[in-house]
């Protein structure tokens, strides 16, 4: 295996990590950009609707609102420009399909690369075990995220819902809060809705468990304990090693997918 080689497949494979970070750059502005040229008129839309038709009176400050939507709209896209021209390292400006196209043959070249260094088991195996940390990191990380949007979720029911009866108790006396505790209240019911369909907590927590497994699996090789302790032979100890974090990725992905079933399927499957 020539240290040329090697180099030529490490550059592969920074190309494709930089590709990918690029399409998902360009992927959440192109998504902001549609967001700003839909959601003005969608905004008004629903104001028009609501004051028409909820407060019985018709609204006043139309073109107030219609400017104020329209300068929304246009600092989406003037953000939009500027993060193209601050990504832009060429002449040429390159959309996202050709990316997509550039990062699908960067990955053959590095298969065929691969192919041809054909590293031996041993050497797989180890680098396996270096990339653990990567993995663990990726659970970790994803395991936050999930675990964020569940308490901002948990935040908006908890506050909703203190809202909504003191909304709903001064409405009494002033019917003006009485939209306002309907709002309130439907806030609540969306949040606890995605919270229970969704099942952020769950995932929260299975990737953190699987992260922590790995992570006393990993651990454990490095020191010589628990199930390795016995094994003098360093290339069975990371066979085991190997086998046992794989074991643990599929359970991950087995849990995801139980997670993605709809809860009539939860039902007819503990059945």
């Amino acid at each position: 295996m020539s240290d040329t080689r090697v180099n030529t497949f490490l550059q592969m494979q920074e190309t494709i990590l930089r590709l990918e970070e690029k399409i998902s750059r360009r992927k959440f502005w192109r998504r902001m950009f549609r967001l700003s040229v839909s959601a003005p008129g969608v905004i008004v839309l629903v104001l028009v609707l609501f004051s028409t038709y909820a407060t019985k009176s018709p609204l006043k400050d139309l073109f107030t609102l219609l400017f104020v939507v329209a300068l929304v709209g246009v600092a989406f896209a003037l953000i939009y420009t500027v993060s193209i021209r601050m990504d832009r390292k060429d002449k040429r400006w390159e959309p996202v399909p050709e990316l997509e196209l550039q990062l699908t043959l960067a990955r053959e070249k590095k298969a065929l690369l691969a192919a041809e260094l054909r590293p031996n088991t041993s050497l797989r195996r180890s680098a396996y075990r270096d990339r653990v940390t990567v993995d663990v990191l990726g659970f970790r990380n994803e395991s936050a995220r999930w675990r964020k949007t569940h308490n901002a979720l948990q935040s908006v029911i908890i506050i909703g819902s203190l809202l909504t009866t003191t909304l709903a108790g001064v409405s009494i006396q002033n019917a003006s809060t009485r939209w306002a505790a309907v709002v309130s209240s439907f806030a609540v019911g969306v949040a606890a809705g995605f919270a229970g369909y969704f099942k952020f907590r769950e995932r929260s927590f299975y990737l953190q468990q699987t992260a922590d497994s790995i992570e006393q699996e990993w651990s454990s090789l490095e020191l010589g304990i628990g199930r390795y302790i016995k094994e003098d032979d360093e290339e069975k100890a990371l066979k085991m090693f190997v086998e046992e974090v794989e074991r643990l990725k599929t359970e991950q992905r087995k849990r995801e997918q139980n997670l993605d079933q709809p809860p009539e399927n939860d039902g007819r499957q503990s059945q």
